[in-house]
């Protein structure tokens, strides 16, 4: 009987494999059977869709190989040093895809914890309103997007800080011969072209009215706002023929930027033959009257590198004279200043040296080699002060170059006030305390804009990784 009964459950369970639909129960079963196995296959589809990053043109971004990070720019304006700016922009300027799924926003808060993290990594306090001052240098910002519960994608923006330095919005405009400019620069001769005030009379004076004349200036971003213009002739010796710098300047009293055009004027007459006047030596050189047979030394001198309109020469018992400045002038100077040399101090006595500015190599005329040596790098040079063309300079051991005195052993400055030591332009450098009106400091040289504006001089003790400046304001 036992066996029977196996039997016909092994023939009721065959007649349900074939006939499905005999009970009402079986097709429940089946339909969950078929929706989770439909479910778990649009869970993997899901999990094998790529999500991309792309820009506010729909454009996908460069992305690294080999992963799911992409990498992009973001330069902020004058009005973006704030944290809900930078977000704002952020959100506006980049999406994120799924598939071929239309684009979708960033994560805002994940946008904004993002920025805050990468603000205090790089040491930039944030006020209670997010606003903080420009960073001096580029940070990035690496911001998770993510698909659920998992960052799918990451993105990394290369932030460039606002430089107020390099705004050119903020500068007046000086217009000159129709050309428009809102930054310093040097004209050329060919801008400069036809125009009367370049060329002085020997012992004559430079027209200054022309200039001021020839040269107008507006105020930053307000061309109906006339500014003065003001010009330098400090550095032009009419007694003494050559080549000489004039800068014209505008300043706009309401964002404190100056612009500076400079040109060259040329002091002499012509039929002049300009050769360049060089000491042996690096001295000055003493300008001569001579009388008959009797040569007399004035109290006028000439620097050495200086280029002079000559008219012939003289012999006065065995020695030669050159008239300089004008055909029938009585000034001279030795003939032999236009053949000499700089002298060259001898490699024997060397000292090591640290660079503490990037310096340029020069030769030993002055003229640029094309090559540097960097800050905080040691360089050997021979301990001798070389003067050429009115700057000092010592020689590089064992070559035939030479760098600029003040980048190497620098300048003693006095302050003039009591005084901080700034790491750079938004915070002070830790370990330091105030410095006090009177005190000497070594500066190394030219005074350095920072990105707030103002200029500082690098100081002794300077290193890259204990960085030490103090505002040039504070100096004599």
């Amino acid at each position: 009987m036992k066996k029977n009964l196996r039997l016909v459950s092994v023939a009721a369970a065959a007649l349900l494999a074939v006939a499905p639909v005999a009970t009402s129960v079986v097709p429940t079963v089946g339909a969950n059977v078929v929706q989770a196995k439909t479910q778990s296959k649009g869970q993997d589809a899901k999990k094998a869709e790529v999500i991309s990053i792309v820009d506010s043109s729909n454009k996908e971004l460069n992305k690294d190989n080999n992963s799911n990070s992409y990498n992009a720019t973001l330069n902020l304006s004058s009005n973006e040093n704030s944290v809900s700016a930078i977000v704002n922009k952020i959100i506006a300027s980049y999406k994120f895809k799924i598939g071929s799924a239309a684009a979708r926003p960033l994560n805002t808060g994940l946008v904004e914890t993002a920025v805050r993290s990468s603000l205090a990594t790089n040491q930039v306090s944030v006020d209670a309103q997010g606003n903080f001052t420009s960073p001096a240098t580029s940070f990035v910002i690496s911001i998770p997007v993510t698909n659920g519960d998992n960052t799918a994608a990451t993105l990394n923006l290369m932030v460039t800080p606002y430089d107020a330095s390099s705004d050119t919005s903020l500068n007046p405009t000086i217009t000159y011969n129709g050309n428009k400019y809102d930054k310093s620069a040097t004209l050329d001769t060919a801008a400069m072209k036809n125009a009367s005030f370049t060329t002085v009379a020997l012992n004559g004076t430079v027209n200054t009215a022309a200039i001021q004349q020839a040269f107008t200036a507006t105020a930053a971003g307000n061309s109906n706002m006339p500014l003065s213009v003001t010009v330098d002739t400090s550095k032009v010796n009419t007694a003494v023929g050559g080549t000489y710098p004039v800068t014209v300047s505008a300043t706009d009293g309401n964002t404190k930027r100056t612009v500076t055009l400079t040109f060259n004027v040329q002091v002499g007459v012509a039929g002049a033959k300009y050769q360049t006047a060089t000491a042996a030596n690096n001295a000055d050189i003493p300008v001569y009257r001579i009388s008959g047979n009797a040569v007399s030394q004035t109290a006028t001198t000439i620097k050495s590198g200086t280029q002079v309109p000559t008219f012939g020469t003289v012999t006065v018992g065995n020695t030669s004279y050159t008239r300089i400045n004008s055909a029938n002038s009585n000034e001279f100077v030795l003939t032999s200043v236009f053949n000499a040399t700089p002298s060259t101090p001898s490699d024997s006595n060397t000292q090591t040296e640290t660079v503490m500015v990037d310096s340029r190599a020069y030769d030993k005329s002055g003229n640029y080699l094309g090559h540097m040596y960097y800050a905080y790098d040691s360089i050997e040079i021979v301990p001798t002060v070389v003067t050429i063309s009115g700057k000092t300079y010592y020689k590089v051991a064992n070559k035939d170059e030479y760098v600029r005195v003040t980048n190497i052993t620098g300048n003693q400055r006095t302050l003039r006030h009591n005084a901080y030591i700034y790491w750079s332009s938004y915070r002070r450098t830790p370990g330091t305390g105030k410095m006090y009106r009177g005190q000497t400091v070594t500066t190394y040289g030219p005074a350095m804009r920072f990105k707030n504006g103002k200029k500082y001089y690098r100081i002794e003790g300077c290193r890259n990784n204990n960085k030490r400046y103090i505002k040039a304001a504070n100096f004599y």
